[in-house]
């Protein structure tokens, strides 16, 4: 039997306060923080991601988690 052990990824929708100021092709993406191994302070590694607008975060979580099952299984 195969043991796989996958690192949590979450992503929270954070509000871009001068949209403006961004380069006109990414005006209307959302941006957030994506979060590998927990949350907030317990998370292992953060970062930020923009995403378009009518992108879902969850399919980026799946194709993340996905992808490192794949890993795993076919090592």
């Amino acid at each position: 039997m195969i043991s796989i052990k996958l690192l949590s990824i979450e992503t929270t929708e954070e509000m871009v306060m001068r949209p403006e100021l961004l380069a006109e092709p990414l005006r209307g993406w959302r941006y957030y923080r994506i979060e590998y191994g927990g949350t907030n302070q317990d998370c292992l590694w953060e970062g930020r991601i923009m995403l378009p607008p009518t992108a879902d975060p969850d399919a980026l979580v799946q194709l993340l988690l996905g992808m490192q099952a794949h890993g795993q299984i076919w090592q």
